[in-house]
């Protein structure tokens, strides 16, 4: 992972588990999974980093059109499934990334799966970090 969204973790710091539910929204079944691919505790820290895989479907109206044989043009709005997927690293009680924004999804499923108070999207100040580390050398700030 290049990159990714930092969540800030509060609540009970606890494990995750692979994790597999399928549930049913309007007779369309609908499934979501966390996968726990590695599970390191740095024992001279006392942290435990965890790093998976995560996907989640749902369904979203998307307008197709077709051409009538008799010449009309139809526009029809069709409910279909689609999958968001992210990789994930996970400090329990501490914090979670994913590597993009389309995977913030995973920080709902931790908060009801693992029982966290709450997930909260990080922001940083980048013009306050570097006034106080004037002697860096930074690379490609602000993208």
């Amino acid at each position: 992972m290049k990159s990714g969204v930092i969540g800030i973790v509060k609540g009970k710091p606890r494990q995750v588990e692979s994790y597999h539910r399928t549930v049913e929204q309007d007779g369309t079944p609908l499934t979501e999974c966390i996968e726990v691919t590695q599970t390191h505790d740095n024992v001279g820290s006392g942290f435990t980093v965890q790093t998976g895989r995560a996907a989640v479907q749902s369904i979203v109206q998307e307008e197709t059109v077709q051409i009538t044989d008799q010449g009309e043009i139809a526009v029809i709005e069709e409910g279909q499934r689609q999958t968001k997927y992210t990789e994930f690293v996970f400090v329990p009680g501490e914090f979670v990334v994913v590597d993009s924004g389309s995977g913030v999804f995973l920080f709902d499923m931790l908060r009801d799966i693992v029982g966290l108070e709450s997930v909260e999207r990080a922001e940083f100040d980048l013009a306050e970090f570097l006034s106080e580390h004037s002697e860096s050398t930074p690379w490609q700030v602000g993208f």
